[in-house]
Order: structure tokens, then sequence, then C-alpha cells
């Protein structure tokens, strides 16, 4: 039974090497190379990237500057809508509350805004940039907001010991 295992085994390997052997392709040259990864294949980029700073943590009542990058990775060849929304009791002192931008180059671009708030706040402040092509070819929506929110996990509980991890898989 072990020598049928030995075979086996050794058969699936030889397989295996001979599918590698085959998948690389030659460049006229007898040297080989590996076929070329299809630029979809290689993952996705976000074409805008919005990084929204300020104070941390994030006073209780006053005067906030904020800070908006927006990043743009890829060339967009629509109108992106930039807004800035405060909630109730915030009030937006300095910087355009929306405008039109035209992201025809990869680069970054600056944005500052005053914010009065006035008490602690019962939701963030969100950035949002918007495009959409006009013939619905593409599109896209990103957005942050200050502050940011919690990270979600599970909250440690004191009053319960740790649950020890076993010293190695099962017998």
């Amino acid at each position: 039974m072990k020598i049928l295992h030995s075979i086996l085994t050794a058969s699936a390997l030889c397989a295996c090497v001979a599918l590698s052997a085959c998948s690389t392709s030659s460049n006229g040259s007898g040297a080989q190379t590996n076929p070329s990864v299809d630029p979809t294949q290689q993952g996705m980029r976000a074409p805008v990237i919005l990084v929204l700073r300020g104070p941390d943590p994030m006073p209780a009542a006053g005067d906030i500057k904020l800070d908006l990058e927006i990043r743009v990775n890829e060339p967009v060849n629509a109108p992106t809508y930039l807004k800035l929304m405060v909630p109730q009791g915030a009030q937006l002192l300095s910087g355009a509350p929306q405008e039109t931008l035209a992201l025809g180059q990869p680069g970054t671009l600056l944005r500052s805004y005053m914010v009065r708030v006035n008490g602690p706040l019962q939701a963030p402040i969100v950035a949002v940039a918007d495009a959409k092509d006009p013939g619905g070819a593409f599109g896209f929506h990103a957005e942050r907001k200050y502050p940011a929110a919690a990270p979600v996990g599970v909250a440690p509980n004191p009053n319960r010991p740790p649950v020890p991890r076993p010293a190695g898989p099962p017998r």
C-alpha cells in the first residue's frame, strides 16, 4: 500500500512540474519568459482618495480647522462634485461647502475649512466626492468622516479570564 501511495505522489509531482513548464512561453531565443499579466488582474486602484484631517481628539466646542487632501490617482474625464456637509450644531465658517472639480491629471489638491462647533456633535462632518460619466460608462463615490468612526471589534471583558490556546494541532 505504501508503494502505491509513493507512486501516486511521484506521478502527481511529475504532472505539476510538466504543467508549470508548459505555462511559460518561449521568446524565440530559447529563453523562457512568464506570460504578461492582464492589467485588470493586477488589482484596482481608487481613482480618487479623500483624506480629511482635524484635531485629535475633536474638541467639544469651538472652531475646528479641517484640511481635506484630494489624491487623484487616475485622470477623471468627468466633472467631480465635492461637498462638505456639517451636522446640526456646527456651522461652516470658511471654505466652499460645494464645488465642481476638474481632475484631468493625477496629483493632489488641498482644501481647508473652518467649522464652528457649539457642543458635542450628534453626527460626523462628512466630505464627499462624486463623479459620473455623462454617458454612464463609469463613476465613483469617495467619502471621509471627521471624526473618523471608532474601530469596531469585541471589547475585552476584564471580568472573564482569557481563553488559553492549544499548544499544537490536535492528535
